[in-house]
């Protein structure tokens, strides 16, 4: 009642309700009925700016791109790029995206904050609030995930924490697989000798010592950083830590056109580059996902 939209349970780990949440998005958006429509509240200063913004298209004749002109006004204030590009092409768009400039300055200078992390914490405090509103089983465990929550995005404490798990990633990664790493190659060069010594030369000898051996041996011979690697990734992101880095990180990626989650493969870049460039699959943008995977290769 309180969100005019139906509410479908769903476990996103198991899968559970997600064909049913599809359903009411397919039903919801064929219908054409617009009275589901939320509004979340951003409070004085970032409404203000909201007005200012969808005003100006408005009276500017912009068609907002076939989306909501709320939405539109929050994009442009956010510094979303695709908006921004589709807005760059009009007759007026300089003129509005100067206005979205002083708009932002407005914001930075009264929240202390930039824009997007501002709407992101108003997003955040909306849905506290609702979740208050209607929870009506309070357990132990949301307790520590408050406090969890209250500290690995904090402020001040947030960066820290998060560098200290990717120095310990970073390390786990590289100094416990070297000695699998070792191992792997010692097997591998040990199978080649045997072949070497044991077959009289010939096109199949070179074809098994140098080709299937060697090509095999020195890409399995990553694997050990490629599983730890893994592992870690895995436990950011069923524990939900993967969600929390990225938003602590978005704002500074967002300045040179990447995601959050980008900061994670272009660290382990400074290591080994196969790993670094596989662990972009946690990335969900596309775009991103390739930036980051051609930048990867110039941090080492």
């Amino acid at each position: 009642e309180m969100l005019n939209v139906p509410i479908v349970p769903t476990v996103g780990k198991k899968g559970l309700g997600i064909p049913e949440l599809l359903e009411n998005v397919i039903s919801i958006y064929e219908s054409g009925n617009n009275s589901h429509n939320v509004k979340v509240p951003y409070g004085r200063v970032l409404e203000k700016s909201i007005g200012f913004m969808c005003r100006d298209l408005l009276s500017n004749g912009f068609s907002t791109l076939g989306m909501p002109k709320r939405y539109v006004g929050i994009k442009l204030l956010e510094g979303d790029k695709e908006v921004e590009n589709a807005i760059r092409e009009h007759d007026k768009g300089k003129e509005l995206l100067a206005r979205r400039n002083k708009e932002r300055e407005y914001i930075e200078r009264l929240l202390k904050e930039d824009p997007e992390s501002a709407f992101t914490n108003a997003r955040y405090g909306f849905i506290a609030g609702a979740l208050k509103e209607t929870l009506s089983e309070k357990t132990k465990f949301e307790d520590k995930t408050t406090v969890l929550d209250a500290v690995l995005t904090n402020k001040y404490l947030g960066l820290p924490l998060f560098f200290v798990f990717l120095w310990i990633m970073f390390e786990a990664t590289f100094r416990l697989g070297a000695y699998p790493m070792e191992w792997i190659e010692w097997i591998v060069a040990q199978a080649g000798n045997l072949i070497r010594v044991n077959m009289t030369e010939g096109p199949l000898k070179d074809l098994l010592v140098d080709g299937v051996i060697g090509g095999v041996g020195g890409v399995i011979v990553f694997l050990p950083n490629i599983v730890i690697l893994y592992a870690f990734i895995a436990f950011m992101e069923d524990s939900g830590y993967m969600a929390r880095a990225a938003f602590i990180m978005d704002k500074l990626m967002h300045n040179i056109g990447l995601h959050g989650k980008s900061f994670i493969p272009l660290i382990m870049g400074f290591g080994c580059n196969v790993p670094a460039v596989m662990s972009t699959r946690t990335i969900e943008s596309r775009s991103s996902r390739m930036i980051t995977m051609l930048i990867v290769p110039f941090m080492s």
